[in-house]
């Protein structure tokens, strides 16, 4: 039986229950996913242009009328995973260049999302802590806050065209990738990517790495800065894994499931903590110092339950040594691939 769990209260989490995992039932199949038949270079390219495609139309989109910031972000993140999997067959400086220039459209929006999310837990958490008045006043404060920062961030158009010219001609490079031999002597330097599992192996084994050993250091000093890199480290594990996803969904669909909770508890672990601080800094969004307070120690007393559930789901994601983790998937893709090849 699998569990998701709502994360809006801490204090009552609703939970719902069925015997088949979250990450199957009722989802279409992931754009990010490979097909069994498709050899491994052609699914990457496919799966990176769709990637960035949304990314562009989301900006466009974002030029015009405000758009769904969240969407690019997801669409660009998605991207930089992709790119982390095959790190060792592109080459550094390919990673470096193409990393760089996503991150910084991923940076565009970044204080339009934190405003959108610190008014989101505020419109939500506020009437339990405080009274439907006094929230009334805190909410229309952040609400007037939000629409500030993004029609800033918008009204720059030039700034927003460029953001679209960068990423389509980072669009255009990912469509250049070789897909197999050249056939020509200017080309026959273009290898692909193999068509093997060790082409993405590597950033696999690498990726669980580095979220287990980020999982260990926040684990020993919850800081915020550390409580942010697992969770990045994370949730480039849960892009690549949904890669693979099809290889054994009922398994994997899990692990995805298990990931995507821990990236809802730091990143709301992370809002209600930015909520906080937007209270105590002046000029406070609460004009009543005990209605600051009282929310302040609230919004702390959750934040200590996020993080240690966040700890709770962090010890099983990562109980695997990674050269274990690692052989498991490989068994799972050699199984998948060879049915698909009988078939």
């Amino acid at each position: 039986m699998w569990i998701r769990v709502d994360l809006s209260d801490p204090e009552q989490p609703s939970i719902d229950t069925a015997h088949t995992p979250p990450a199957v039932v009722g989802r279409e199949e992931l754009p990010l996913q490979l097909i069994g038949d498709e050899p491994l270079p052609l699914g990457l390219r496919r799966i990176t242009l769709h990637q960035l495609d949304s990314a562009v139309a989301g900006l466009r989109s974002a030029a015009i009328e405000g758009g769904d910031h969240r969407a690019i972000s997801i669409a660009l993140e998605r991207t930089r995973a992709v790119l982390r999997v095959v790190r060792t067959w592109i080459g550094e400086d390919v990673f470096r260049t193409e990393d760089a220039v996503l991150a910084y459209a991923l940076d565009a929006f970044d204080e339009a999302s934190t405003a959108a999310s610190r008014l989101s837990h505020a419109t939500a958490a506020g009437p339990a802590m405080l009274g439907e008045v006094v929230a009334a006043e805190l909410t229309s404060t952040l609400a007037d806050e939000h629409d500030l920062v993004l029609a800033r961030t918008l009204a720059n158009r030039q700034y927003t065209t460029d953001l679209v010219m960068t990423v389509s001609t980072s669009r255009s490079r990912f469509a250049s990738w070789p897909v197999h031999p050249g056939l020509t002597d200017e080309t026959r330097s273009r290898v692909p990517i193999p068509d093997a599992f060790s082409s993405i192996g590597g950033g696999l084994e690498e990726s669980y790495r580095f979220g287990k050993r980020a999982f260990e250091e926040a684990l020993d000093k919850p800081l915020p800065q550390q409580l942010v890199h697992w969770r990045g480290e994370a949730r480039y594990l849960r892009h690549q894994v949904e890669l693979i996803h099809l290889a054994w969904p009922e398994v994997l669909g899990g692990l995805i499931a298990t990931l995507e909770m821990l990236d809802e508890t730091l990143s709301t672990e992370r809002a209600l903590g930015d909520l906080a601080w937007r209270i105590t800094t002046p000029p406070s969004p609460l004009v009543d110092e005990a209605a600051q307070h009282t929310m302040v120690l609230e919004l702390e007393r959750r934040r200590f339950r996020l993080r240690r559930r966040a700890f709770d789901i962090g010890r099983r994601i990562y109980l695997e040594d990674p050269e274990l983790f690692l052989g498991r998937l490989s068994g799972y893709w050699m199984a998948w691939r060879r049915h698909r090849i009988e078939l």
